[in-house]
């Protein structure tokens, strides 16, 4: 069975087939728009590859294909500790026409991941190792061209520590 789909605004594509070994199929599959977004973006400000974050299911190439695939439009890069650029691989894989990326860093701590962007393109990453969010979080805004910081996943545990969670 295959399925084929293109994110959240359109409709779902399945097909029952059967290769046989050495042997092709050629399916034709068309998707239909069902959610009219107009004057909306879809953005993941969360997004990370194997090839950087050393986890997850897509090495940058791939990546450049499942965002595109996905409909993402505005795809914030934040790999852990790396400040990644997603143009190169978007340009070589041929996908630089369905989004714009944005150079980002997931600046992942023993004391919270905090996402980080747009990062200038020679900004040094900030010390992951820090601790302490006094000293942290001015660390992580004074990084050139960062306009944004947010706390991922802050009820999930992570090296021990949960950053709202009840002990907090």
């Amino acid at each position: 069975m295959l399925h084929a789909g293109r994110g959240f605004e359109w409709g779902i594509e399945r097909r029952e087939f059967t290769v046989k070994r050495g042997g092709t199929v050629d399916l034709r599959m068309a998707l239909n728009r069902e959610v009219d977004t107009t004057g909306w973006v879809a953005a993941d400000s969360h997004i990370h590859t194997l090839t950087h974050s050393g986890h997850g299911d897509a090495t940058m190439d791939d990546r450049m294909r499942t965002i595109a695939g996905e409909g993402i439009e505005l795809a914030i890069a934040t790999d852990h500790n790396h400040h990644t650029d997603y143009g190169p691989a978007a340009a070589s894989t041929g996908t630089t026409p369905y989004f714009t990326g944005v150079r980002g860093n997931e600046v992942t701590t023993k004391a919270g991941h905090f996402n980080a962007f747009p990062v200038d393109a020679d900004a040094v990453p900030p010390n992951h190792q820090e601790l302490d969010w006094a000293k942290l979080i001015p660390s992580i805004r004074a990084t050139p061209g960062v306009k944004v910081v947010t706390l991922n996943h802050p009820r999930d545990l992570h090296s021990g520590f949960t950053p709202f969670g009840d002990d907090v």
